[in-house]
């Protein structure tokens, strides 16, 4: 027997289909997305500060926020690792790293994959511009974690739900809002959350 890859993802007439994703709009324009440990941290337009999401929307009263599924205490090992993982994209010995990342590092050593790869991206990408700072595109790829996501007018930043370890927005940045198809109204399942959500 033979197996045949299938693209399942095409219209009829052979172009590729249109996927579409539900996300939570969590950055608007003008203002500025950064991660810390997981939690996401909102810098609105015209200021210099950030808040935290949890305090972003109870001043504004937005609907809860999702639930988080990783202990922030796993992020000390994740961080280890992606610094780990930046001395060898450096290609020098783990051998000559620090003796405090291969300790942080067992907590989570028995993972096959990271928790949360946007933070252990963000320690990767930190970890080879220190260890080369002349290095200006590890430099560029830093900062681009460190800034956070600046979003531009008449666009919005989605993020998933599975905030820990979810392929949005943090990946393939703001969108704009033409992109967006519709709202969620109604939340069917579980049964025992089942609500209206409102217009939007």
């Amino acid at each position: 027997g033979t197996f045949s890859l299938v693209n399942i993802d095409k219209n009829e007439d052979g172009s590729i289909a249109e996927r579409l994703y539900v996300k939570r709009a969590i950055g608007f324009p003008s203002e500025t997305i950064r991660f810390v440990n997981g939690n996401v941290q909102v810098r609105p337009a015209g200021f210099s500060s950030y808040i935290d999401e949890d305090s972003f929307r109870s001043d504004l009263s937005l609907a809860d926020g999702p639930h988080r599924s990783l202990d922030t205490s796993s992020y000390e090992g994740i961080r280890a690792w992606g610094s780990l993982f930046g001395y060898q994209e450096a290609g020098l010995d783990l051998s000559a790293s620090p003796a405090y990342l291969k300790s942080q590092y067992a907590s989570v050593q028995g993972d096959s994959y990271p928790d949360d790869m946007y933070a252990f991206e963000t320690a990767a990408k930190r970890t080879k511009h220190l260890i080369n700072p002349a290095d200006m595109q590890s430099r560029s790829d830093s900062a681009k974690y460190q800034s956070g996501i600046y979003v531009p007018q008449d666009s919005i930043l989605p993020l998933g739900d599975n905030r820990d370890n979810s392929r949005d927005g943090r990946y393939f940045g703001p969108v704009t809002q033409k992109k967006i198809n519709g709202s969620v109204r109604f939340r069917f399942w579980p049964f025992t959350s089942m609500k209206y959500l409102g217009d939007a």
